[in-house]
């Protein structure tokens, strides 16, 4: 019986791994997909903001989410 218990704890562990492994990956693909789509657009001519720039450089949330002002 506790061999059992100890099989499932393993299995649930296994998942949890592959599912942040894969996520991870996600994370990462996304990221190189948005690097390579700025710098089509700067090859193109287009404006690209700085900020954006910044944000997917830097490896943090996009800067077109809008915050409210807690004044």
């Amino acid at each position: 019986m506790k061999q059992s218990v100890k099989w499932k704890e393993k299995l649930i562990k296994n998942r949890e791994v592959d599912r942040r492994e894969s996520s991870d990956c996600v994370r990462v693909y996304n990221r190189r997909l948005e690097i390579i789509k700025i710098s089509n657009a700067l090859e193109e001519g287009k404006n690209v903001s700085d900020s954006l720039m910044d944000s997917v450089l830097n490896n943090t949330d996009k800067p077109n989410k809008a915050k409210p002002n807690n004044e």
